[in-house]
Formats: structure tokens, sequence, C-alpha cells
């Protein structure tokens, strides 16, 4: 178990800070690509720069994340179980795309969402309850709302 999970220290270290280093170099480069990139300017959406530096900010948020990791606890859990659970995770990503056409994004948003916080082993029913309810509907607020940019609708929705 111990080299597994160096080897998942390793691979959190590198892909962390190649992240790390990849939303700073946007953030960095973005003056010199797009025409007044200013702070301001480019929290404006209609700004040219806005999507490059929340890509930046993302990437860099991500690298964070990853390197965060590192400082979790080991965790004794059943192999045969951890294995499984990208096999499961990716099944639930395949009836989500299934019922999208149908049911519309944010539909199937909500029982997908609360499939995976109970997967990844959510203390508390409320807790995956609240995560289903509020990650779509976060998501739904900043693209639609914010962004301005349409998810599919379905049948139903």
């Amino acid at each position: 178990m111990m080299t597994t999970q160096a080897s998942l220290n390793r691979t959190n270290a590198a892909v962390g800070g190649v992240a790390v280093l990849l939303g700073l170099a946007v953030i960095a480069i973005l003056p010199a690509q797009v025409a007044a990139p200013t702070l301001g300017a480019a929290l404006d959406l209609r700004a040219a720069g806005f999507f490059p530096f929340l890509a930046g900010v993302l990437i860099l948020c991500s690298g964070i994340a990853c390197l965060l990791q590192l400082r979790a606890p080991l965790i004794d859990e059943d192999t045969d179980w951890q294995t499984g659970r990208p096999a499961i995770a990716a099944c639930i990503a395949a009836a989500f795309v299934l019922v999208l056409p149908v049911t519309g994004t944010f539909a199937a948003m909500l029982p997908m969402m609360f499939c995976l916080s109970l997967l990844f082993r959510y203390p508390h029913k409320r807790i995956a309850v609240a995560v289903a309810t509020l990650v779509p509907l976060g998501i739904y607020v900043l693209f639609e709302r914010i962004l301005l940019i349409l998810f599919p609708h379905g049948a139903l929705f």
C-alpha cells in the first residue's frame, strides 16, 4: 500500500507542479497576447482576455488542489473497491450521456451528482443531497446566467 501511496504522491506532486507553472504562465503571458488585458478588463465577460484569464486561474487552482492532496492523511482502503471506483464512475458518466437528450443537462446532473457523492463516500446522505443540488445549481447560474453559455435542453426540461 505504501508503494501505491508513494507513487500517487509523486504523481500529484508532478501534475500539481506542472499545473501551477502552466496556470501562472497563462496569466503572465496574457498581457503580451491580448490588447489591454488589465485585471479589470480581463474580468469583463466581453473582453478578449476573459476566457484565457479564467482558464489560467482554473489551471492554477487545479494545480494547488493537487499539491494540497499531498498533505492528506494516508487512507488504508480496500484496494479492490478503490480500483473498481473509476469504472463505476465511468458507468455513471455513460448513463448521464444517455439520458441527457431526454432529461436535459440539469435534470440529469442531479442524480449523477448524488450517485458520485455516494460513490466517493460523503459521510452523510444530507451532504450528498446538498452537493447533488447545489453543484448543478451553481453550474447553471455560472454558465447559463453569468457567462451566457447554454447547455443542451432535453425533451422533458
